[in-house]
């Protein structure tokens, strides 16, 4: 499982012009919306391996998300990699999580189609409502695959 903010993200509202803030170890910059520049240092030594078995299912791995929600509607900019030896397809889910982990708060749906082996690729996961507010985890799935 994956810890993620809402406030502070890429794609979301910000009030001050030229403002930076650091998240997950990437500097944002507002421009009246947050917008990802280069990644920023991090303090931590060694990853924490536990939660990456989490953002990897079946034939893909989510190497990155970036949450917003605007009018009403959750949004994940990812990137996914297809780690088969195959050309592959799939649906996929990222679900969101409470804080502990324990509460389902919402879903978002992503699909790709003809991803290369060893390819990594933008996908656009999508939900029917806004993202929570504050902190949350999420974790993510691969539905079906081809």
């Amino acid at each position: 499982m994956t810890t993620a903010w809402a406030a502070d993200s890429p794609g979301g509202p910000c009030s001050k012009a030229g403002k930076t803030s650091i998240v997950a170890g990437q500097k944002l910059t507002c421009s009246l919306i947050w917008t990802a520049n280069k990644v920023a240092p991090t303090t931590s030594k060694t990853p924490d391996t536990s939660s990456s078995k989490l953002l990897q299912d079946k034939s893909f791995r989510l190497e990155s998300a970036n949450f917003s929600s605007d009018y009403g509607m959750g949004q994940a900019t990812t990137r996914v990699t297809n780690i088969s030896n195959r050309t592959k397809s799939a649906f996929m889910t990222i679900t969101i999580f409470d804080e502990g982990g324990k509460k389902v708060l919402g879903t978002l749906a992503g699909v790709v189609n003809g991803v290369g082996a060893g390819q990594t690729v933008t996908v656009t996961f999508m939900s029917g409502s806004d993202l929570p507010v504050g902190k949350f985890t999420y974790r993510f799935q691969v539905d079906t695959e081809l």
